[in-house]
């Protein structure tokens, strides 16, 4: 299971990918693509537990991962897009398919169980169980 730690170790080698602290109006996070290069933003004022700054931080990755950025006046369903993609890629990464399998047969079947084994948040938990079953390989 991925540490806060390694997202932020692969932020710091990435040649593409520089990490700011700044306060950010209405988001705790927010990743910007210009020339090919991404900048993440986040507001750690915004940002309450190491879980939550792992969920955002996997995200904002994902968002990078993924080329699933937009201009902030995109039309409202490109911008859901492109956030399940950043969901979708952030799930892969914190959760990944076999570690998630490995959890379930050594007994930790509840939501709860497993927020706690990958210590991560319930929500993110759900939403993984819901992209596992789309993707038809729960």
């Amino acid at each position: 299971m991925k540490k806060l730690n390694e997202l932020y170790r692969a932020i710091d080698t990435s040649d593409d990918i520089s990490l700011f602290y700044y306060p950010i109006e209405d988001v705790s996070a927010a990743t910007i693509e210009y020339k090919g290069k991404y900048g993440i933003f986040l507001d750690l004022r915004k940002i309450s537990t190491t879980r939550e700054e792992k969920e955002i931080l996997a995200h904002e990755i994902g968002h990078v991962e993924t080329g699933a950025t937009h201009r902030v006046d995109s039309p409202y369903d490109l911008i859901e897009k492109h956030e399940e993609l950043a969901a979708r890629a952030s799930i892969h990464r914190l959760v990944p398919l076999i570690e998630f399998r490995d959890a379930i047969k050594k007994g930790y079947t509840e939501i709860w169980e497993l927020a706690e084994y990958f210590n991560l948040g319930e929500d993110f938990i759900r939403k993984a169980v819901d992209v596992y079953q789309a993707e038809n390989v729960l």
